[in-house]
């Protein structure tokens, strides 16, 4: 299925449809839209099922009280893939978009603006790896990446910005990284007024991030974290570490700066490693080991 520059909007069921072979075990569906423009189409602009492969680049979708993309592939082979895109998602709810069983998504130049309370879902992929793009007026959720029905995905950020919306409008709503059995690799991170920047369980390594005016930083359960060059500042948590009882749990921060937190490290049950590193104007304990 290829579409390309075409306008749909105000359709009351979804944008677009398809489920090719749905009820047979013939090959599933391959689709490409290029440059075209979706509004408020109530059920949602796109719903693909039996997704073998789909490429966005360029499109324009605009609505909300919906999520814009529900797509279900299968995890041994689905590509999914995102050039240059831009998703408002207007107040009401929804989010950006729903993914179940892939192999892999590649996004690149995405813009999401996304209002009110959200919840995307990027389910039982191995990889998600997100590029040169901006999350913005978040109050809900930018990405959450479940590896379910797998044991381990990976989940790799480069040049991203997490953004809430001003303060006035909604002060430290909304979560940048919510990840099950993931591991993630972020590098040119960019996050500003939000509640968690990274709930994250397995492990997280973290290069060159800047965050400001949040309650965590990180969150880490069940796993390893390590950071080099990260800017906190104005954040309640920082860095929140706990050990579970799994092997090589530890922490490790390196050449970082923590200044005005609640509490800059608390780590229990796990090993701590920090060199490098400046706290400054912490409201209590700059580092808590427990």
């Amino acid at each position: 299925l290829f579409v390309r520059h075409s306008v749909i909007r105000d359709n009351y069921g979804y944008g677009i449809y398809a489920c090719t072979n749905c009820f047979t075990t013939g090959p599933g569906i391959a689709v490409v839209f290029t440059g075209n423009r979706m509004v408020q189409n109530q059920f949602g602009h796109v719903f693909l099922n039996r997704l073998r492969s789909a490429r966005f680049d360029h499109n324009v979708m605009i609505g909300g009280g919906y999520d814009a993309l529900n797509l279900y592939g299968d995890t041994a082979s689905t590509l999914v893939t995102f050039v240059g895109d831009s998703i408002t998602v207007r107040a009401g709810g929804g989010g950006w978009i729903n993914l179940y069983d892939f192999d892999s998504l590649a996004v690149d130049s995405l813009i999401v603006q996304q209002r009110g309370p959200s919840y995307p879902y990027i389910r039982g992929g191995r990889i998600t790896t997100v590029r040169n793009s901006r999350f913005l007026d978040l109050e809900g959720y930018a990405l959450n990446v479940d590896a379910f029905p797998r044991d381990s995905s990976h989940l790799l950020l480069r040049k991203v910005e997490f953004l809430g919306p001003d303060s006035a409008v909604c002060d430290r709503c909304g979560y940048a990284v919510d990840s099950y059995r993931t591991s993630v690799d972020a590098d040119s991170v960019v996050a500003a007024n939000l509640n968690w920047v990274f709930d994250v369980q397995r492990r997280i390594t973290l290069r060159n991030a800047t965050v400001t005016h949040a309650w965590y930083l990180l969150y880490l359960a069940c796993g390893t974290g390590k950071l080099s060059q990260v800017k906190s500042t104005d954040v309640y948590y920082g860095v929140q570490v706990y050990g579970s009882g799994c092997l090589n749990d530890s922490l490790v921060v390196d050449s970082s700066s923590f200044r005005r937190q609640y509490r800059a490290i608390d780590a229990d049950y796990v090993t701590t490693l920090v060199t490098n590193t400046v706290f400054e104007n912490t409201t209590f304990e700059a580092i808590n080991q427990f």
